[in-house]
């Protein structure tokens, strides 16, 4: 049986919370996390229409990108700005919102977006910080090394920037002494035993340590496992805010700015020939913050690419010699949905999840 919390802990392990910016709402803003989940939607926004989707095909949970709770309710009512948290609240439906944690995390927002223009990402565009790791180095019995490496690796160990499952082994011989009260597995109490063993040594993002220890426990034969667990200072994974992408040939904006309406299907495109054509992209999803303007250009982008964007940064990009492509907050963002659903999909096979039909784009434009 799969819970709402058991959702929730898979999304805050890819997207951890502390990630998110200060003024930022996110996670399990409505439900309980304990409650069971067996049909579930997927949604930029959790509006009226999604909510009443929910009830409708007999969801117990949505997740949202954007929060369904972000300015303090004075009031609560069936209709106005906070009916969607009246009906989640009415119909016992969960909600887990991750918003800019999700837009900073690896394989999140931003990089999706990259992937759906067909761009080659090549940095981050504001660096923040960096995940550390750690090797745990394991010994095991030779007859149960193979399965104790792939419970670990499984877990997470041996994950890293391209690669799953990397691992060393060396071979040599264990010593203990099982005392009174001990039930070993190999040996008796009281007497010294040599054991051929097995070290087997992996790095692992230290989100994944306890995990990755608890499935080394699981598989392992002995009553009381030998292992150690070091901090990696030689492995960082960075994070932070848009990515740095390229195209495989410069085009011109104009041209640039039409493959990415058609790619992202998106209603109105703005954007701002500087001049020089487009190669290397600032992207940020959603909504673009003017002190990132300053970051495009030291990046070596020639083109800014995101939702939406202020007159007035509008007007300093401009200034920047730099190409602008505005195709609209929602067009931007929409494309993790499908992702959202089909990574949850995989990992909780007894459930469905669904991106929401009624999760459209808020406005019409005019052509």
């Amino acid at each position: 049986m799969t819970t709402v919390e058991n959702v929730f802990s898979l999304l805050r392990n890819w997207a951890p919370l502390h990630l998110a910016e200060k003024w930022d709402n996110v996670g399990l803003l409505a439900g309980d996390g304990s409650l069971s989940v067996q049909k579930a939607l997927v949604a930029l926004d959790i509006t009226s229409e999604v909510c009443e989707e929910a009830v409708s095909v007999g969801a117990q949970l949505i997740i949202s990108h954007h929060p369904v709770i972000f300015h303090p309710i004075s009031n609560l009512h069936a209709d106005g700005i906070s009916a969607p948290v009246w009906q989640l609240a009415r119909h016992g439906l969960s909600a887990i919102c991750m918003h800019t944690n999700l837009d900073i995390a690896e394989g999140g927002v931003n990089d999706v977006l990259v992937q759906v223009l067909g761009l080659e990402r090549t940095a981050i565009l504001q660096p923040l910080g960096a995940f550390s790791f750690q090797k745990i180095r394991v010994y095991v019995p030779e007859t149960h090394a193979a399965r104790v490496r792939e419970s670990m690796a499984k877990a997470g160990a041996g994950r890293y920037d391209g690669y799953d499952s990397c691992a060393f082994e060396t071979h040599g011989t264990g010593y203990f002494r099982p005392l009174a009260g001990a039930n070993p597995y190999i040996g008796v109490q009281g007497r010294l035993e040599a054991a051929d063993e097995v070290c087997i040594e992996a790095v692992c993002d230290a989100r994944d340590t306890a995990a990755v220890v608890t499935a080394m426990k699981a598989a392992h034969p002995y009553e009381v496992p030998a292992y150690d667990l070091f901090e990696n200072t030689a492995l960082q994974k960075p994070y932070g805010i848009g990515r740095v992408a390229r195209l495989d040939a410069p085009v011109e904006p104009d041209a640039f700015a039409r493959h990415v309406q058609a790619r992202l299907r998106a209603a109105g495109v703005a954007f701002h020939d500087a001049g020089r054509p487009v190669q290397t992209v600032a992207v940020c999803s959603g909504a673009w913050d003017g002190e990132l303007t300053a970051v495009a250009a030291a990046s070596g982008a020639d083109t800014i690419l995101t939702g939406e964007i202020k007159h007035s940064d509008m007007l300093a990009a401009a200034a920047a010699k730099l190409n602008l492509v505005a195709a609209g907050h929602f067009a931007t963002e929409q494309p993790i949905c499908p992702v959202l659903a089909r990574r949850l999909g995989a990992a909780f096979t007894d459930v469905t999840f669904a991106v929401a039909a009624s999760g459209t784009e808020p406005v019409r434009f005019i052509n």
